[in-house]
């Protein structure tokens, strides 16, 4: 019986990013290959560890921005915050005085 330690340490071989062959990490852990080869297909083990956090780092800062996105939407919808609220396009922007101009801490910018 292989226990959950034993398991955590074959996964960690498995995505070090060596890419040492299945078969070599069952063999230097003694256990059979084929219990490896359905333990890595039926956890979805992924090959490079690093390359996995990156992904999984990548989908919160999409669910973030989506989460950013829907509060933003609620806003502008809702008629208090409609009114302070307004896009500017660049020229409008550009025709205003710097005084107007406010830093998201609330001192005016210079």
């Amino acid at each position: 019986m292989i226990d959950e330690k034993m398991w955590e340490a074959i996964e960690a071989r498995y995505g070090d990013g060596s890419h040492t062959s299945i078969r070599r990490i069952a063999e230097e852990f003694g256990v059979p290959e084929a219990t490896v080869r359905n333990r890595v297909k039926r956890d979805e083990w992924c090959r490079d560890t690093l390359r996995k956090r990156l992904d999984d780092l990548r989908l919160q800062f999409h669910i973030g921005i989506a989460l950013l996105e829907e509060e933003m939407a609620k806003r502008l919808t809702h008629p208090l915050e409609s009114k302070r609220m307004r896009i500017y396009s660049s020229e409008e922007l550009a025709e205003m005085p710097r005084s107007s101009f406010v830093h998201v801490d609330g001192h005016p910018v210079e």
